[in-house]
């Protein structure tokens, strides 16, 4: 039988649009830079973003694995590991990372997977590395190999037929999402919907920082508080990077309700989310948040910029 999953580094499947996705993502050819690669594309899994984690798979999978079949897959995936987890995916993110056979062009990694308390949700086995390439100046997983989609009939008369209801064109940026894209029922938004061939799935997500949900699909995303659909990734759902100042303490803005008390997840001018993961020190088990521009260790919450070398 075949199974579905997310990466195997998280023993969940993953995929994303093929002749689409981010630009290569960049990271430095070391253990902290492969790290962070592995977190990032985990939380991308995790939080929907398809698009951004198809763009961590290396060229070879880039163009062996193909959007439609596992657009579909990926998505069932997902509703299943939500549905019979009992958990919602919104309050699971990357944990701690390992690292082994490190060299600076091929290492494996695996990575546990907690949710929004720091509880410890799934925690890798040694079956859970995968191999990860350094290309095009960042860091790429080759594990793609249990994507094949060869076994299953997405064609019209296959075993899988799926009707995504209103068409995406129905969708305007900056309107109101319109009555057909709400369920009589609960009253909430999904965005799924149909474009030509291709199916838009959308799944529904808490923001980290706020805790706000919203749906969203590979198009764009609506609050559901608020109604109204918006192009690109979602925007809004943490404070400002600019609040975060060098040698100040982390605003009250970034606390949550983390075993930690508040992260350093934050929008920056471009309107791009940063995300951010909680680390030890090797030496002294001390930990702290990061993100791409700084970091505050969690028993002083003083922000500073760049990486931490007091540890």
């Amino acid at each position: 039988m075949r199974r579905l999953h997310l990466v195997s580094v998280f023993a969940f499947a993953v995929l994303a649009a093929c002749g689409g996705g981010g630009s290569s993502p960049k990271s430095a050819a070391t253990e902290d830079g492969l790290k962070t690669a592995v977190a990032k594309f985990g939380d991308a899994i995790l939080r929907g973003k398809t698009n951004d984690a198809y763009a961590f798979f290396t060229k070879e999978c880039r163009d062996t694995v193909p959007k439609s079949d596992f657009a579909v897959l990926t998505m069932m995936g997902l509703a299943f590991l939500e549905g019979f987890s009992d958990t919602k995916l919104s309050d699971l993110r990357t944990g701690n990372v390992e690292v082994r056979n490190f060299s600076p062009s091929r290492a494996e990694a695996r990575a546990e997977v907690r949710d929004k308390n720091g509880d410890l949700f799934s925690e890798a086995d040694s079956e859970d590395f995968s191999e990860w390439i350094y290309e095009d100046g960042g860091w790429h997983s080759s594990d793609c190999a249990d994507y094949d989609s060869s076994g299953f009939d997405f064609s019209d008369d296959g075993n899988f037929e799926f009707s995504m209801g209103p068409p995406c064109s129905d969708l305007v940026d900056g309107e109101p999402v319109p009555p057909e894209f709400v369920s009589e029922t609960s009253g909430e938004i999904d965005l799924s919907c149909e474009e030509g061939d291709t199916y838009e799935f959308a799944m529904r997500w808490e923001c980290f920082s706020s805790e706000r949900e919203y749906s969203y699909n590979d198009l764009g995303f609506a609050f559901l508080d608020e109604g109204i659909f918006r192009t690109g990734d979602v925007r809004g759902c943490s404070p400002p990077c600019s609040d975060l100042i060098d040698g100040q303490p982390v605003p009250v803005s970034f606390d949550n309700e983390s075993e930690f008390g508040f992260s350093l997840s934050c929008e920056d001018s471009d309107g791009d989310e940063q995300w951010s993961y909680d680390w030890d020190c090797y030496s002294s088990d001390r930990r702290y948040i990061r993100n791409d521009d700084g970091y505050a260790f969690i028993d002083e919450r003083v922000y500073r910029l760049g990486s931490p070398d007091n540890c």
